[in-house]
């Protein structure tokens, strides 16, 4: 975070250097928000949304989740939280297919959206909290940058994807 603020403050005395010549205006942003999702004696799960505008649009923003083990600190993985890590992918990618046959979404997908689908669950890309299981889709990567950060949320009781011992 230190590195990508010097970097931005760098680029900030450049455009500063630029206004006094004459160039016109423009606002630069960086941004970096934290929102704690879960928080009990086995899981804390903690988001966070980081925005970065450098006066063209549209300003790119990203998600991601940490999640860590209460009693240890230690971060969580997917292999940690998963009974079988192949399994999680397969009915993660089965479950958000079925959800994107929704009328809600015919208008706003890539047209190859469907071969990327598996691509949206990383490491960085889950949380637990409120009975399931949320999974964070970036932008561009199943829908246009316009649309935003999608989620998806997987109820334990319909998809059995995490271990008991983190429900």
């Amino acid at each position: 975070w230190e590195d990508t603020v010097g970097l931005y403050a760098e680029m900030a005395e450049e455009a500063y250097a630029e206004l006094l010549e004459g160039e016109e205006w423009k606002c630069r942003e960086l941004e970096r928000q934290y929102t704690l999702k879960r928080l009990d004696d086995k899981m804390i799960s903690i988001v966070e949304d980081l925005r970065i505008y450098m006066g063209e649009e549209p300003a790119k923003v990203v998600r991601v989740a940490y999640n860590f083990e209460t009693a240890t600190g230690k971060r969580l993985m997917l292999k940690d939280v998963a009974d079988d890590l192949d399994e999680i992918h397969t009915e993660s990618t089965a479950y958000i297919k079925e959800l994107l046959t929704e009328p809600e979404y015919a208008e706003i997908l890539n047209k190859n959206y469907a071969g990327r689908i598996p691509d949206i669950l990383t490491d960085s890309t889950w949380y637990t909290a409120d009975g399931g299981f949320y999974i964070i889709c970036n932008t561009k990567i199943i829908a246009s940058e316009k649309q935003g950060i999608m989620e998806f949320f997987l109820p334990y009781d319909e998809v059995d994807v995490i271990c008991n011992q983190f429900q």
